[in-house]
């Protein structure tokens, strides 16, 4: 019997609504916001290389934000081509960055206008878009039914395959192929009719675009810039405060006229499961058993010996129906109308009707409280049935979820070791419950019991077809096994357990902050009691650190604070997401040196619900140091969080200047002419024809110069030199190979952030990469003098701590996420890398351990019921919290013997 089912995680600090569905052949996603390939990396039961199709609800950076870096992921991993549907528009904020999708990987994407059914062998997908203005489906009606836009030098058909895994859909409404090729240069689209209940513009998109002529115009040129720098371009700024800057405006063209607040709905639903196969009913019909039972599984009529046809359906039970599902995202009350006024719900109501044979098992509802408390969407919902439940997704009813759990733990044992460095965990956000008392004594108690808050990992059962509707509440430690479900014997009893436990686990809001910060306090401990040179270590870091809080200080030894966002290489893993680092000065403003996917999520995670509103509204500069996607896929979600914060506050900032190579400007642009960005773009090689644009955000950062040097990895690759008003000097290197002029221009520095990607023994494909070892940057720190450096950027293959050499003599401490440090903190962070690199080495040491033991002591099982296997999975979870809460026992009884 098929396994089936759709899991969904809800609106948390690093990650946006999502949700994963599963057959067992086919996946598909719908949304894929920032974050999503780092999410990936924790659950082995979601496979970007398997999946089908993804669903895009909206042109916001939660929905979109991460379908960048997954289409880099999912090319490295053998994928060929990808289908996107999505609202009109994203095909050009895709093609846009095809200057850092460098990759052979045909992405189809089809642009829904009107109602759209996709469909395959597991699924159909009703996509219905939904505007928030009046009169939108008879301005639909008039634009061409299907645009087909082929985009590549070799002419894709929109329907071709050359993945096994990635099939490319079937379509109610659509039974041509594409037949439009053009100069993928000046390329005109040709525009083809099709069917009139639909309209979709579909793109197919080859990410190698004229790659061959491009790379070795830019290798030409990158060989010129290794062998001979372009000059530094140095600005300096005039403190003059007297002088009042021109009002900000924007320097793009006006915006076209794509309707970019347009949101998808959808009715999903399985295609009808096929009923068990009957063997024995089989052999009385005169079949063999062997492959001929898997011709009549597969629907395939055959002859028995005697010459009689047998069926399918003489040897199967009779097929299950279906099971629905709807996704509502209703971002505003504008929304509503269009959201309760679409003919394709209205086929699912059964309140009036009870006999109606169409019924969806759940909704699930990406809306703000607003939205959930009218009376019109009240009334819209109730309509359903009393079957029906109800899942929201939104930050104000929903308890916060830790992502990234492992992360989690890891920064809350480097916090242990020096708490003014790291953040203690995660700060808990406020909720309420989802209807107001009025609305809640209004609406039918059977509605008010089916409305329930999105709990950590929501899974909702499609198949079997006898536990379709069953609700799960899942941790990412119970993901780990591909397609596994677990289901009780009694569906009403489990309903009813759910019920009765919903209103404690969303109240519960600090259950896996708390839990992560035992198991992170566990392993400190353990360690301490098992090596007393760690023990010493310890003692030395926090005497340090007393002794620092205690000192005066100047204001350059507090500012600037230099917060790592990231600080691995190329793509996101479960300890170090990419690149970026936020720097705040002392009148509060910030400003981002690069920010890859994910900045937000982190800064989020380290400032918390409280603070992170006042450090948006202060960013001021955002400085990308070259196209490699993992250095700026975060910016749009940035630009855009900080728009929300004005509307939210009615507050007008000033826009965020971002400063980057033309490549990158122009995509933000395109964007921007999309979906509002509102941010000033300046290419670093114009800077010095908008230094009256950028004066006032240098002014408020208290810069009085910056340089823009020339470094060795890439074409147009820049590091950056910034002084500041207290005299205060850094340099960031950006990625590069060690860099005589960047050493030159960062001459005396009072900190260098460098990057380090490779250990000193990997020196050659440092150098074939174009990037630094560790004792590379080190001496980069030592030929400037820079009293202080810092190592980043480390290559994924180093997940905790970079390879050391013993004897290294430099001043110097090495950065991790969620590092925030300011110019007095500089010792306690060179004081910190051994005990973190003893730390990390007890813990390696015990996962081969427990490793070792596993394999020892495993016995292959015998096969086990559903219900044994959860009330196995439920005694592990039980022992596991046993031993945490015995562990920490021990320990406090050591402490008082030692008092």
């Amino acid at each position: 019997m098929v396994k089936a089912f759709i899991e969904a995680s809800g609106d948390n600090v690093e990650t946006s609504p999502s949700l994963y569905v599963f057959f067992d052949r086919d996946r598909y996603l719908f949304e894929c916001g920032e974050g999503t390939q780092r999410y990936v990396t924790q659950r082995n039961s979601f496979s970007l290389a398997k999946l089908n199709a993804i669903f895009l609800s909206s042109l916001s950076w939660d929905s979109v934000g991460g379908v960048m870096g997954s289409l880099l992921t999912m090319s490295d991993i053998g994928t060929n081509e990808v289908v996107i549907y999505a609202p009109v528009g994203f095909s050009a904020i895709l093609q846009a960055a095809k200057p850092f999708l460098k990759r052979s990987l045909i992405v189809h994407v089809k642009e829904v206008v009107s109602s759209h059914q996709f469909q395959d062998e597991s699924l159909r997908v009703q996509i219905l878009p939904i505007s928030n203005k009046p009169n939108t489906e008879q301005q639909q009606q008039q634009q061409p039914s299907v645009n087909h836009i082929t985009i590549g030098g070799n002419s894709q058909s929109s329907s071709s395959s050359n993945n096994n895994n990635n099939k490319t859909p079937q379509s109610d409404d659509e039974n041509e192929s594409s037949s439009s090729s053009f100069d993928p240069i000046n390329a005109e689209c040709t525009t083809r009719q099709g069917s009139p209940q639909s309209t979709i513009l579909s793109t197919t998109t080859t990410s190698n675009l004229q790659e061959d002529r491009e790379d070795q115009t830019r290798e030409t040129k990158r060989k010129k810039t290794e062998e001979s720098p372009e000059q530094s371009l140095r600005f300096t700024v005039d403190q003059d405060t007297s002088s009042s800057p021109e009002q900000h405006k924007s320097l793009d063209s006006p915006r076209k006229s794509i309707d970019s607040d347009v949101v998808h709905c959808y009715i999903v639903r399985s295609n009808e499961f096929a009923g068990t196969f009957l063997p024995d009913k089989a052999k009385e019909l005169g079949i063999r058993p062997g492959p001929l039972f898997k011709r009549l599984v597969a629907g395939e009529s055959l002859t028995n010996q005697d010459g009689i046809l047998v069926h399918p359906h003489q040897v199967m039970e009779p097929a299950s129906p279906s099971s629905n599902i709807g996704i509502i995202r209703c971002p505003t009350i504008e929304y509503i109308q269009g959201v309760i006024g679409c003919k394709e719900f209205s086929e699912y109501f059964r309140k009036d009707d009870p006999t109606n044979a169409k019924k969806i098992l759940t909704v699930f509802h990406i809306a703000p409280k607003v939205v959930l408390n009218h009376p019109d969407y009240l009334t819209f919902i109730e309509r359903f049935g009393d079957e029906t439940k109800h899942i929201i997704m939104n930050q104000e009813s929903c308890q916060y979820f830790p992502s990234f759990q492992r992360s989690e733990q890891f920064v809350t044992q480097l916090s242990l070791l020096t708490s003014s460095l790291f953040p203690s965990g995660v700060k808990p956000r406020q909720v309420s419950p989802i209807l107001t008392p009025q609305n809640e004594a209004r609406i039918s108690p059977s509605l008010a019991k089916n409305m329930l808050p999105i709990n950590k990992i929501t899974r909702v059962t499609l198949g079997p077809p006898k536990q379709a509707g069953e609700i799960e509440f899942l941790s990412l430690s119970d993901c780990i096994n591909d397609g596994l479900i677990t289901t009780p014997d009694n569906t009403n009893q489990q309903n009813n357990q759910q019920q009765q436990n919903i209103s404690e686990q969303s109240n519960n809001q600090t259950e896996d902050s708390e839990m992560n910060y035992k198991v992170a306090k566990q392993v400190v401990e353990k360690c301490v009691l098992s090596n007393s040179k760690f023990s010493s270590q310890m003692e030395e870091i926090k005497s340090m650190e007393a002794k620092l809080e205690s000192m005066e200080k100047l204001d350059s030894e507090m500012y600037p604070r230099i917060l790592f966002t990231g600080t691995g290489s190329a793509i996101p893993s479960l300890l170090r997401n990419v690149t970026g680092h936020h720097v705040l000065m002392e009148t509060g403003a910030g400003m981002l040196l690069d920010a890859g996917e994910g900045t937000f999520g982190q800064m989020s995670r380290f400032y918390g619900p409280d603070k992170i509103d006042y450090v948006l509204a202060g960013l001021r500069v955002i400085w990308i140091s070259h196209l490699h996607a993992d250095h700026h896929l975060g910016t749009p979600g940035i630009l855009q969080k900080r728009l929300e914060l004005e509307k939210r506050d009615n507050i007008k900032l000033p826009p965020v200047i971002v400063i980057a190579p033309q490549s990158i400007i122009t995509w933000l642009n395109k964007t921007d002419k999309v979906r509002p960005l509102g941010h000033i773009g300046i290419s670093i090689d114009r800077m010095a024809n908008e230094i009256k644009t950028l004066k006032p955000a240098l002014i408020d950062l208290g810069i009085v110069e910056i340089i823009n040097v020339p470094v060795i990895h890439c074409y147009k690759a820049f590091g950056i030199v910034v002084t500041l008003k207290n005299g205060f000097k850094f340099t960031y290197s950006g990625d590069t190979r060690p860099c005589p002029l960047l050493a030159s221009e960062g001459k005396s520095s009072d900190v260098l952030l460098h990057e380090a990607t490779m250990s000193d023994d990997l020196w050659e494909e440092a150098i074939k990469k174009r990037h630094s070892t560790v004792g590379e940057a080190l001496k980069v720190g030592k030929d400037m003098g820079a009293k202080f450096t810092i190592l980043t950027h480390f290559s994924q293959r180093y997940p905790k701590m970079p390879q050391l050499e013993q004897n290294q003599r430099a001043r110097f401490g090495l950065a991790f996420d969620l590092l925030q440090v300011a110019p007095f903190q500089y010792p306690l962070l060179e004081s910190l890398i051994q005990p973190a690199n003893t730390l990390a080495e007890f813990e390696r040491l015990k996962d081969i351990q427990e490793r070792n033991d596993t394999v020892s002591t495993s016995v292959i099982p015998k096969k086990v019921g559903a219900k044994q296997k959860q009330q196995q999975q439920q005694q592990q979870k039980q022992q596991k919290r046993k031993q945490i809460d015995n562990d920490d026992k021990e320990n406090e009884k050591e402490k008082e013997k030692e008092n």
